[in-house]
Parts: structure tokens; C-alpha cells; sequence
């Protein structure tokens, strides 16, 4: 198995999601329609290009390719009906389930999501992609609201994500995550970066990832504009940068941060 990069690790939370957990006696799931066999079979072709490779080889790798991309697709169906099902129980107005499923907005909020998440390599994205899917359809959300959170959420990365969620409150964070000492209260003032250079400690290089996400983040309106060189005093580099849209956004995914804070409007 491939070794995630330690940027990748660092945004990628253990047990997020595993839809294997999720089981299918209490769900509706249409059969497995054998999709990704058109896709499987024209990489098994090229396959058989390749010095020293053989049909047989070619045949085995268009089979497991197949049944790969056929699993992915199934485990993100049950997630979404995961995820619906359980609003569906929290919800006061609960509308019969069976029209929830035959709603236009199921279907298109359906198709849409999970195309995003068969291009996805990362678990975490593909259940933003699921909760997002339901919450579409079943989330107490502004409708204005819905196209732009789902165009976020198809765009946003693991790292923009992180990054929304940890400037909810940067210093609850450190403290969660066992790393206080970098926010301890003595500490009065510093640049901008020092609390995410504390939680990340991952390279120059990859921290050069980590700000184009700051700057994506502050162009969409969902951080407030700050400068991460930027000295400041009175504690200001733990101060919430997160506006009322991201807060709302991460509900929509699912994800709520550590502290809803008063973060910035």
C-alpha cells in the first residue's frame, strides 16, 4: 500500500469514516450494477501494450480494477443512505423516507457528490461528500446556501477543510491535541503562523501547501483576511479567524470544529 505523504496524515483522521462499519440489513441498496467496467477494460488494453505483460495479467487487472471501483461506489450509496437515514431520525418533520429518496433533490445531490468522490483518493473527502449529499436534502440549510456549500465541498481539500475547523479556535485545538504548552497563557503576543506552525510541524515545503489554503479560504470569504508573517500582540494569533459561512459550512459537512468561538462575521 501506498504511504500517505505526512502532510496527508496530519489532515486525515483515523475512523472517520469507514463504510464497511455501516451495514446494509437496515439500508435500501440497489444491486451492484458492475459499474467502471468500460474504464477497467481500457486500462487492461494499454496494459497488454507493456513489454513482458500478457493478456492473462491484463485480464487480471481489468477483473480487480472492476471490482475495486464497483466496492468504492457502493460503500459511498450506503454512506449517503447512512447519512440520511440518521438526519432523517433527528429530524422533528420528518417527511415519509420513501419520497425522501424519490426527490429530484436526492438524485441530483446524489449524482453529483458521488461523482466527486469516485475521483477521490481520500476517505475523509469522500464522507464530507456523503453527509454533504444528505444534508442537501434533508439539513435545516438556506437554499441559496446548498449550491455553494456543495461546490465548496467538491473543491475543498482535506488541508482547506482542516484549516476551517482548527481556526474555529486555534488555542482549544493546541489544547485538544495535547499541545497547550503552545498556547499557554504567558505567551502574549508572536506571529500570525505560530499556532499552526505548532500543530502541523511539517516542512517548509509543505507549509508552503498549508498557506495557499489560508489564501483559497480568504478569497471565498471564509477565513478573515490576516497576514500569517504578520506580528501581533495580546494573544491575537489564537484569536478565531473563521467567519459565520465557514461555521455553517462545516455543519453542513459534518464537521463542527473544536469550538464554535466567536469566531469573526
Amino acid at each position: 500500500m501506498l504511504q500517505k505523504p505526512r502532510l496527508l496524515r496530519v489532515f486525515s483522521r483515523p475512523g472517520a469514516w469507514d463504510a464497511r462499519a455501516v451495514t446494509e440489513s437496515n439500508l435500501t441498496i440497489p444491486p451492484d450494477d458492475g459499474a467502471g467496467e468500460l474504464t477497467a477494460h481500457f486500462v487492461s488494453s494499454l496494459v497488454e501494450l507493456v513489454p513482458g505483460v500478457g493478456p492473462t495479467a491484463a485480464r487480471a487487472i481489468d477483473y480487480k480494477m472492476t471490482r475495486r471501483k464497483a466496492a468504492r461506489d457502493r460503500e459511498f450509496m450506503i454512506a449517503v443512505v447512512a447519512a440520511i437515514k440518521e438526519l432523517w431520525e433527528k429530524s422533528e418533520k420528518r417527511p415519509p423516507i420513501e419520497e425522501v429518496f424519490d426527490s429530484d433533490e436526492y438524485l441530483a445531490a446524489f449524482e453529483r457528490c458521488s461523482r466527486v468522490a469516485s475521483e477521490s483518493a481520500s476517505d475523509t473527502k469522500r464522507a464530507r461528500l456523503a453527509r454533504a449529499a444528505a444534508t442537501a436534502v434533508l439539513g435545516d440549510i438556506k437554499e441559496a446556501e446548498i449550491e455553494m456549500f456543495l461546490e465548496l465541498t467538491e473543491r475543498y481539500s482535506d488541508v482547506h477543510v482542516w484549516l476551517l475547523a482548527f481556526y474555529c479556535d486555534p488555542a482549544a485545538w493546541l489544547e485538544a491535541n495535547g499541545m497547550g504548552q503552545a498556547a499557554a497563557p504567558g505567551i502574549r503576543g508572536g506571529k500570525r503562523d505560530e499556532p499552526l506552525q505548532a500543530a502541523l510541524r511539517v516542512s517548509p515545503m509543505s507549509m508552503s501547501i498549508v498557506k495557499a489554503a489560508v489564501e483559497d479560504l480568504q478569497r471565498d470569504m471564509m477565513l478573515v483576511s490576516f497576514d500569517l508573517n504578520e506580528n501581533v500582540g495580546d494573544r491575537q494569533q489564537f484569536a478565531p479567524q473563521t467567519r459565520r459561512r465557514a461555521r455553517r459550512f462545516l455543519r453542513f459537512i459534518g464537521e463542527t470544529g473544536l469550538s464554535e468561538g466567536s469566531a469573526s462575521t
